[in-house]
């Protein structure tokens, strides 16, 4: 399920949880950038982005549920 940008705005000024799992979100989206465009990331990097995808992907599965 794709939440859309209005109905994350919405949602975002209605319901204070689901701002604050939106914001994170986004931050998380902006620190995994700086790994999408490296095919040589170290061993640390690689558990990092890991790490960080893993816990987008509970986020988003908080937002949607």
């Amino acid at each position: 399920m794709d939440l859309t940008e209005p109905v994350k705005q919405f949602l975002s000024g209605k319901d204070n949880d689901f701002k604050r799992l939106n914001a994170r979100h986004h931050e998380l989206s902006e620190k995994l950038e700086k790994y999408a465009h490296r095919a040589d990331l170290p061993p640390a990097d690689q558990e990092e982005e890991k790490r960080l995808k893993r816990e987008k992907l509970a986020l988003k599965d908080q937002m949607i549920s």
